[in-house]
């Protein structure tokens, strides 16, 4: 019997996402120095039928801070016991990056600097995927899943966060295709 969720997360339009802004996490382990090692994903059915890799996240609700709305899709997506903390890549240097921006205006201001980056989070307590999530599972970088077993709308997304964090031959690969 699957769990009951009392008080359900309202369904939000992606006009409203894109107005309160989006939040994709990234589950990160780090080693000592700081570099990325490995990162988490979850599986989901995509739109066509097959099961995909993506991250977790959602949309900001109006009066949620960032904070507030990683916290919310940790829980949401990966249990109640799932908490994160924001982690911090080793410094790398200034680096050019392309844009995962949507074609659409800007809603009201975040308290976050970058709104189209995904934020690297490490995470901890008992992970019991739910809703869409059937499963989450950890990749090391360099042995991350086949393109065509990501949802291609994150691809670029997960690109953008690999070359942020230093890791810009394994981003590469992301964007061959």
């Amino acid at each position: 019997m699957g769990a009951v969720r009392t008080n359900p997360r309202p369904r939000s339009s992606l006009s409203q996402e894109a107005q309160n802004g989006h939040v994709d996490v990234v589950p990160v382990r780090r080693d000592g120095t700081g570099r990325l090692v490995a990162v988490g994903l979850i599986e989901i059915v995509d739109t066509d039928g097959e099961n995909r890799w993506t991250t977790v996240g959602g949309a900001e609700l109006p009066g949620e801070t960032f904070d507030e709305a990683i916290e919310r899709c940790l829980k949401e997506t990966l249990g109640p016991d799932a908490r994160g903390q924001l982690s911090k890549p080793r410094p790398i240097g200034p680096i050019s990056r392309r844009l995962v921006g949507h074609d659409v205006p800007a809603g009201p201001p975040s308290d976050r600097s970058e709104s189209d980056e995904p934020c690297a989070v490490e995470i901890g307590g008992r992970l019991a995927p739910q809703g869409v999530a059937h499963r989450f599972s950890w990749f090391i970088v360099t042995a991350l899943p086949a393109q065509r077993q990501i949802v291609v709308a994150k691809r670029p997304v997960l690109a953008d966060f690999l070359e942020a964090q230093g890791e810009s031959g394994l981003a590469a690969r992301l964007r061959l295709f």
